[in-house]
């Protein structure tokens, strides 16, 4: 009854704005969306890439910005799965996960680690035009792939804030005017099963429709180095279903209803040393932690705990075009998404039980977009209005067991128990309106002037606090809240949270108000058909936002402010004769008040530096990347890429590192923005008969050494390292069914991923081993 008043409001919603407007119409011009595809003949090796960066179908050549492009069969038949494989293909682009679990995606050295489900990400993830608002809700978006675009450099003209680095688009397969089906099945190392299908075609004259699911089990990669367990089972069920309705000559609209249920194993860690907070308190158990050896798909965890993850999303997405005029069209977009979590996570990477977090929340998204776009001036100008609409709510209620860490004996001197745990409580609600508008004016055929421009107005109402798990937490609290003047005793279960002015424990209450305005302008000089110089300036700003964490005073709490970036930029994109393309950039960010999850004084004097958000004043990226695709004979393809970054800050600004020494950050490179990434890959594809098709492939990625936290420790350095996967198969000439075996990290690389510390230990992430595998793939 729900799903059908929410699709009977998208629908409804949409419907009614569009019709008011769409009687004179003729022909829709809805937004093409292209494949990924040879654009121009057989003959042709690299031809013409189609996207919809700037939401109109343009040939990638035509595009003032750096961009990379994958075709669904590309994605396929890389192995790229998941968001994360995209560092096997994009340079520049890097991904960690954060001790909740919560992606971290940096792209040219811009990103924003945080655990908090309210957090923002500096690099967007977007479906069909419709945007996750939080990155942990992204996971069923490679699902069915037409192609993928990575857009580098703020997108906040078009895209919106949250997107300084960059936007991830992922346009989904579309329903088929024919009949169409087909599905893949794999298996793998340590029992790992998967498998797709989708069904597409019309229903009616008017109405066609595409269903695709997937599913994912098994391949426990991680093993305790303590024990005989394993862990790391997949359990993800993910599926969508597009439904596209063509009333009339002139009116389109596509429903797009998809979701997610993820019951995998979360992530655990492994213990790189022992670093007690308070070494006057450490524990027995704690200080006799035995550290993780360095081998592949190491971790460890408590015995017999389970760290099943239960998330839960879906989405509802409704589209809408109307042509008004020759050259006049309106969009609308309409969009719910709900998620909610309940996961435990031991990351304190021991079997021990020092730190581990239990994760509870709940997301609730809408989204509202109209914009009318056309050509005009005998089509040399291309423009672009609307306006949109965000209304997000986000509620996390967390528990933190710490029974064995040093910090639970902070009451012991007052002469109380160590308490068991903490919990953390945030309720944050985000109201963010836009107008924007976009356009390209063609002097002559070969130079062409872009801008945009969009005005942001964001609210956020928050609430929040650490809470008592046991009553031992509020009764020391209680003592030390008396000796700064405060009456009240902290009850069991309540907020511990001190207000740095009133010495009283309860809820922390704020708001954060901003506004900006994003703005970009970019000079296009074509010298000729397949190839493009340009030079772009443009300004991005990401939200500011509250934090989730153990605050022990209220000054905790304080809400970071948004960042901004200015961006300067410079690139060519051409065609070398016909079997090779370049693309070559070179790029300066200015970075104002970049957002960080740092450290300040605990105020009661009990913990230390205790987790905050700051910013950090000034700071920048300097940059320059290439990339080459050349086909020099039929059947093979070369690619190769490779980013250089320079990131640094640029003004003295003193925090505090992982281990609570104070530092200052002063020409300091930026976390997880490695100076060198580089990558390559190699396909080739040839008859063996009549009847059957070979093929091998092969990529290799590198990034040198980088580190996952400010403060120029070693114990923080993530180690360079290169990768190298692998394929091979056979296929039919026409490519309808294909039988892969594929191998990934094939020389059994040790690798992490990023390095944390969590009261006491001093933990990574350790990356998956080596794992190979089948796959067979079939289309109708």
């Amino acid at each position: 009854m729900a799903l059908r008043q929410l699709t009977t409001t998208l629908y409804g919603l949409t419907a009614s704005t569009l019709a008011l407007c769409a009687a004179g119409g003729a022909h829709a011009q809805a937004l093409n969306e292209t494949s990924v595809a040879d654009q121009s003949g057989s003959d042709t090796s690299v031809g013409e890439i189609v996207v919809t960066a700037q939401r109109r179908s343009q040939a990638i050549n035509d595009v003032g910005m750096a961009i990379s492009a994958m075709s669904g069969d590309q994605l396929r038949n890389q192995g790229i799965t998941d968001i994360k494989d995209l560092t096997r293909a994009v340079p520049g682009f890097t991904f960690a996960e954060s001790q909740k679990g919560a992606p971290v995606y940096t792209l040219r050295g811009v990103g924003y680690y945080e655990e908090s489900l309210a957090a923002t990400p500096a690099v967007s993830i977007y479906l069909d035009e419709v945007g996750y608002a939080f990155p942990v809700m992204a996971k069923a978006a490679t699902l069915d792939l037409e192609r993928v675009e990575v857009l580098k450099g703020p997108q906040g003209t078009l895209y919106g804030q949250n997107s300084t680095g960059g936007a991830i688009n992922y346009i989904a397969a579309k329903p088929s005017s024919t009949f169409k089906a087909g599905g893949e099945i794999g298996y793998g190392r340590y029992d790992a099963f998967s498998a797709t299908a989708y069904v597409s075609g019309p229903l009616t004259e008017t109405l066609s429709a595409r269903l695709s699911g997937g599913i994912d089990k098994g391949g426990a990669w991680q093993h305790s180095y303590t024990r005989d367990e394993r862990n790391g089972d997949r359990d993800l069920l993910r599926g969508r279903l597009l439904l596209r309705f063509e009333p009339s000559s002139g009116v389109d609209f596509t429903l797009n209803a998809n979701g997610y249920r993820d019951r995998s194993d979360t992530v655990a860690a492994a213990l790189l040393k022992v670093t007690p907070q308070s070494p006057a308190r450490v524990t027995a158990p704690v200080a006799g932690q035995i550290l993780a050896p360095e081998d592949p798909g190491v971790a460890d965890w408590n015995p017999g705990l389970d760290l099943q993850n239960r998330e839960d999303y879906y989405q509802f997405s409704l589209k809408g075009n109307a042509q008004l005029a020759d050259a006049v069209t309106l969009h609308s977009i309409t969009a719910y998404q709900h998620y909610k979590v309940d996961s435990v996570r031991d990351t304190d990477g021991s079997a021990v039980d020092e730190f581990r977090v239990n994760q509870v929340g709940k997301i609730k998204s809408f989204f509202q977009e109209l914009r009318l776009d056309g050509e005009a001036l005998d089509n040399r100008l291309n423009w672009l209005l609307g306006a949109s609409y965000a209304h997000d709510s986000v509620l996390e209620n967390n528990v933190t067991s710490l029974a064995l860490s040093t910090s639970a004996n902070a009451f012991v001197g007052l002469g109380f128990q160590p308490f068991d745990g903490t919990g953390q409580f945030s309720d944050s609600r985000i109201t963010t309106k836009a107008v924007f508008g976009n356009g390209e004016f063609k002097f002559t055929d070969q130079l062409s002037l872009s801008a945009g421009v969009r005005y942001t107005n964001s609210r956020t109402r928050y609430s929040g606090c650490m809470l008592d798990v046991d009553g031992n937490y509020a009764a020391g609290i209680t003592i030390i809240a008396r000796s700064k003047g405060a009456k009240n005793v902290v009850p069991k279960g309540a907020c511990v949270t001190l207000d740095v002015v009133t010495a009283e424990a309860g809820l922390v209450t704020d708001e954060l108000k901003e506004d900006n305005v994003s703005w970009r302008v970019g000079l296009n000089f074509k010298p000729s058909t397949h190839s493009l110089i340009y030079g772009t300036i443009s300004r991005g700003y990401k939200a500011g936002t509250f934090p989730n964490l153990n605050a022990t005073s209220s000054i905790a709490l304080t809400p970071v402010r948004q960042e901004r970036v200015l961006a300067f930029e410079g690139g060519t994109k051409v065609d070398l004769g016909r079997f090779v393309h370049v693309d070559a950039s070179v790029f300066h960010y200015i970075y104002d008040d970049k957002q960080l999850r740092g450290r300040i004084l605990d105020p009661l004097g009990a913990f230390g530096a205790s987790e905050a958000l700051v910013n950090i004043p000034k700071s920048k990226v300097t940059g320059a990347e290439l990339a080459m695709t050349v086909r020099p004979v039929e059947g093979l393809s070369l690619r190769a890429g490779g980013i250089y970054l320079d990131t640094k800050v640029t003004k003295d600004f003193f925090n505090y590192d992982p281990f609570g020494v104070r530092v200052n950050y002063n020409g300091e490179p930026y976390p997880f923005s490695p100076k060198w990434q580089l990558s390559g890959a190699a396909d080739y594809d040839t008859a063996v008969s009549g009847s059957l098709h070979g093929f091998i492939g092969a990529d290799v990625t590198y990034q040198s050494h980088s580190t996952s936290a400010f403060g120029n420790s070693p114990l923080v350095t993530i180690d360079s390292y290169a990768l190298v996967n692998g394929r091979v198969g056979i296929a039919n000439p026409d490519n309808n069914w294909r039988l892969t075996v594929w191998g990934k990290n094939l020389f059994n690389v040790y690798y992490w991923t990023d390095t944390f510390r969590q009261i006491d230990n001093l933990s990574r992430h350790v990356a998956p081993p080596r794992t190979f595998g089948v796959k067979f793939s079939y289309d109708f």
